[in-house]
């Protein structure tokens, strides 16, 4: 059945067509609601099951209430099985935050891209395959330093530098520094 309008599913009830075995949208919408009136985490969940012949949930996408306030603020969930029967486990939730959360490893296999104005990585290893690491810009002179900065703690926490100072222009390799505004402080 190709459907060419709007399918409203509530509480069971369909509205707009008899069956839902349609292969195709040309245009319309479908709406899955939960008429209960809940407004806990998790609450007023509307879940959409991918089984296969044995009933095995494959996989699930979900969406549910976020917080406990009465909102609209909704959570998206994506589950898949790993194999232990009928069983989905969240593989990928996208809260009201607009923040993704993914249980497992992810894989990029084309470009990744990062326009925020801070990336943090929380790894005990790096490793990075290209020869050449780029940093900083060089359309103007920003009088900013560049390099790496590196946390140590000789009895108490401190920072360490090696890089292009810009303001000295030459390379240099500092212990106990401070930083200010993307530029090297007093250090020794």
């Amino acid at each position: 059945i190709v459907l060419d309008g709007a399918i409203v599913i509530d509480a069971g009830v369909v509205t707009g067509a008899t069956s839902i075995s349609s292969t195709a949208f040309d245009g319309g919408s479908l709406t899955l609601k939960n008429s209960v009136n809940e407004n806990g985490e998790g609450e007023a969940e509307t879940i959409i099951k991918f089984t296969d012949h044995a009933d095995n949930v494959l996989g699930q996408i979900q969406a549910s209430h976020d917080g406990s306030d009465d909102d609209s603020k909704g959570d998206l969930i994506f589950s898949t099985n790993p194999g232990s029967g009928t069983v989905s486990v969240e593989a990928l939730r996208i809260g009201s935050n607009q923040l993704a959360t993914f249980a497992g490893d992810l894989t990029v296999t084309g470009n990744l891209s990062v326009s925020g104005t801070t990336t943090t990585i929380n790894s005990t290893v790096i490793e990075i395959e290209d020869p050449i690491m780029s940093i900083g810009q060089s359309d103007t002179n920003d009088g900013k330093d560049r390099g790496i900065l590196f946390k140590y703690n000789d009895g108490s926490s401190k920072t360490g530098f090696m890089g292009y100072d810009d303001s000295a222009d030459k390379f240099t390799l500092l212990t106990n520094v401070t930083i200010g505004n993307e530029i090297v402080g007093s250090g020794t």
